[in-house]
């Protein structure tokens, strides 16, 4: 599997504005890039700092997905997190 690496800028204030899904752009770009390795491969994985929006980016995923999705966390505050967000 070959590894993604983006570079992050501090969140804007207003980003996300004229996205759909209301993504900011590092967040987008991150959503992108997953999608275009699902085209090829059975698994990614996307890392990103504390506060950078990974619910937010993964109920976007969901959201687009065509199938099923089992969202799994180890935390039972992430899971509410995750399902008032989707």
């Amino acid at each position: 599997m070959e590894a993604l690496a983006f570079a992050f800028a501090a969140p804007e204030a207003g980003a996300g504005a004229g996205d759909p899904d209301g993504l900011r752009g590092y967040q987008r770009d991150c959503v992108e890039a997953v999608r275009r390795e699902l085209a090829s491969v059975r698994a990614t994985l996307a890392v990103l700092f504390t506060g950078a929006g990974k619910t937010q980016i993964g109920g976007t995923l969901v959201k687009h997905w065509p199938g099923r999705v089992l969202w799994v966390a180890h935390r039972d505050e992430l899971i509410r997190q995750a399902a008032t967000r989707i």
